[in-house]
Parts: structure tokens; C-alpha cells; sequence
């Protein structure tokens, strides 16, 4: 719209015709009012020509900072993206140690070790299978296909997702030393349960660390949302984004 405005504007700058330009720097003497009349023409069409210009200039201006800010959402994204995939080969490379080391000590511990690993392979199938999952989705996504509004929303969802594990895995390390404890008051099994409890804490234990870890590396990456957030306006219509420029 603003470049149909501005064309529109251009095509006629002024209201004067070639022609009454013409009339207007009408000279007595006849052998100087051709050469006046095409002076005014060519002087009208040079400050088109610069008029153009100027506009084509402002609006190259004024859309640079649009650009800039969509080439930065990107990148920012593919940031997000990218400590999300790291986070996952962490997870996934715990959880490979524990499926094949909890599953090769189990077949040659006995007692309360036995069930310690059997239960660690078990967190460790889950975990291998959580990150190579979450991993590949990763991959998939477009950095270049979140707008302003959805990229703020992805990154709080992601950050809100770590924090919740985060409560459920101090959970999870309650209920292993829970179990642990009260597995001594069995009358049977007891070395099975209490090698499942502390396997719990400690995976719970892991996860917690990790998930705190994953939440601070992007809190701190969120840093960087700064000035695109202080750009933000609510009336009370809607929302609006101010780019200075």
C-alpha cells in the first residue's frame, strides 16, 4: 500500500503540464522561448527522476530493519533448536550407558545390584527412546517458520517444559528413597525394591540435573529476546511491534 501511495505521488509530483510549463516561461522574444520551455521539461523530469528516487531510498530504508529483524529471529531460533538437539544427545547418551551397562551388570550381579542395573536398563530404554525421538523432531523444525509472537511462545513452552520435569523428577527421587527405606519393613523381596529405589533416586537424580541445566541454558538464551519483547506494545485492540529505524 505504502508503495502504491507513493507511486501514485510520483507520477504527477507537480500539476503543471509540460505544456503550461511552457506557457509559463513564455519569453517576448520568440528565439528564446523554445529553448526556455524545453529547459522547464527537462528540469520537471529531473525532479521526478530525483523524487523517485528519494522514495525508492526511504521505503529500502525503512524495510531494512524488517529484514534484519526477520534474518535475527531466525538465527535466534535456530539457537533454540540447537541447545534442544544437545540436550538430547545428553539424554540419549545416558540413557545408551544405562540400557547396555545396567543390562550386562544385571545378567552378572546378584541381589540387590541385579535389580539396581535391571531397573537403570529400564530408565535407560526410556530415555534412549524420549531423546532419539525428541532429537529428529528437532531436526524437522524450520528455524525461519516462527514469527515474532510464535518464537516468544515456543521459547517460554520449552523453558516451562524443563522446569515442570524438573518438579517431577524431584519426584521421582521422593519415591526412590521412599521405597528404598520402606523396602526394609518387607517380608519379602526385599533387595528387589530397594535395588529399584535407589536405581529410581538416582535416574531421578540425573534427569533433575539435566532438566535444571536444560532450563538455565535457555533462560540464559532468552536473554537475547530482550529487545525484541521491549518492542512490544498492548492497546486495547490487540498487540503491536515498534521497530526503531
Amino acid at each position: 500500500m505504502f508503495i502504491a501511495v507513493a507511486t501514485g505521488f510520483l507520477e504527477n509530483p507537480l500539476t503543471t503540464s509540460p505544456d503550461d510549463c511552457a506557457k509559463t516561461c513564455w519569453h517576448p522574444l520568440s528565439l528564446l522561448r523554445n529553448q526556455k520551455a524545453l529547459a522547464c521539461r527537462q528540469s520537471t523530469h529531473t525532479s521526478i527522476l530525483l523524487m523517485k528516487y528519494l522514495m525508492f531510498s526511504i521505503f529500502c530504508l525503512a524495510s531494512l530493519p524488517l529484514f534484519t529483524q526477520t534474518l535475527s529471529l531466525r538465527d535466534y531460533n535456530q539457537q533454540r533448536i540447537k541447545a534442544t538437539r544437545s540436550g538430547m544427545l545428553v539424554l540419549g547418551g545416558w540413557g545408551a550407558a544405562n540400557l547396555i551397562g545396567g543390562g550386562i551388570l544385571a545378567a552378572t550381579q546378584e541381589g540387590e545390584a541385579k535389580y539396581f542395573h535391571q531397573m537403570n536398563a529400564a530408565w535407560g530404554g526410556i530415555n534412549l527412546g524420549i531423546a532419539t525421538l525428541s532429537y529428529f523432531a528437532a531436526k524437522k523444525i524450520d528455524p525461519a517458520g516462527f514469527d515474532t509472537f510464535q518464537t516468544i511462545e515456543e521459547h517460554y513452552k520449552t523453558e516451562k517444559l524443563f522446569l515442570f520435569n524438573a518438579g517431577l523428577d524431584l519426584g521421582y527421587v521422593a519415591t526412590g528413597l521412599y521405597l528404598a527405606e520402606r523396602a526394609k519393613t518387607f517380608d519379602k523381596n526385599q533387595t528387589r525394591w530397594k535395588g529399584f529405589g535407589k536405581s529410581i533416586a538416582v535416574q531421578g537424580a540425573f534427569l533433575f540435573v539435566f532438566d535444571l541445566a536444560s532450563y538455565l541454558v535457555h533462560g540464559r538464551h532468552r536473554k537475547q529476546l530482550k529487545p525484541i519483547v521491549e518492542g512490544l506494545g498492548f492497546t486495547g485492540n490487540g498487540v503491536y511491534l515498534a521497530l526503531a529505524f
